[in-house]
């Protein structure tokens, strides 16, 4: 079962404009007048431009390493909840069946911004150069999603088939491991932003 998501919709912060400014282009560039997200490929150009420059400087803060070992366990719990439910390998056999492939359509990608990408560089991810599979999110590997972090969407989502075959009960468990993962991950953002801010940006 195919389920596409609305893919227009993009909010610019203002960390999202602080990366554009300093890390996007080489220096003496600038970027004016843009509401639209940046292409995937410049995205991870700039994520990579901004952790080697600041990376290992954040990463050594005593909060975002905090910050960064609870995302890790919300998110490694979640995932295992993942597995025992069979949602993990129920999506792997939509994909592997459905004509049109899994919910993880071409397009997903443009809903993960640059911030994600800087905690999968701070997590040690290293961030794919080229998609696999034209039809599908950029992101998207043979092995599945090759992200560590990923966008809230991605976490939460069920399509109305796999909800459908859950106990209210076992839904329910799922949503709040889902919704601690993306709580962590806002978190651990936001503490990223701060880390910024009082090195002065």
């Amino acid at each position: 079962m195919e389920y596409r998501f609305n893919r227009d919709c993009w909010v610019e912060s203002s960390f999202d404009g602080f990366l554009l400014e300093h890390y996007a282009h080489p220096p003496g560039e600038t970027v004016r007048g843009s509401h639209h997200p940046q292409p995937v490929a410049s995205r991870i150009d700039t994520a990579q431009r901004f952790f080697a420059d600041r990376g290992e400087s954040i990463r050594a803060w005593p909060s975002i390493a905090a910050l960064l070992q609870r995302f890790r366990d919300c998110s490694d719990h979640a995932r295992a909840m993942m597995r025992r439910l069979g949602i993990a390998e129920a999506c792997a056999r939509c994909d592997r069946i459905e004509p049109h492939g899994s919910c993880c359509s071409v397009g997903l990608e443009e809903k993960i911004d640059t911030m994600i990408l800087v905690v999968n560089l701070l997590i040690g991810v290293e961030l794919p150069k080229t998609g696999t599979r034209p039809d599908s999110c950029f992101f998207l590997g043979p092995e599945g999603c090759t992200l560590f972090a990923r966008h809230m969407l991605c976490v939460d989502y069920l399509c109305p088939d796999l909800e459908k075959s859950f106990p209210p009960t076992r839904l329910h468990a799922m949503q709040i491991a889902a919704g601690d993962e993306i709580e962590a991950l806002f978190r651990l953002g936001e503490g990223i932003k701060r880390a910024c801010r009082i090195a002065g940006r």
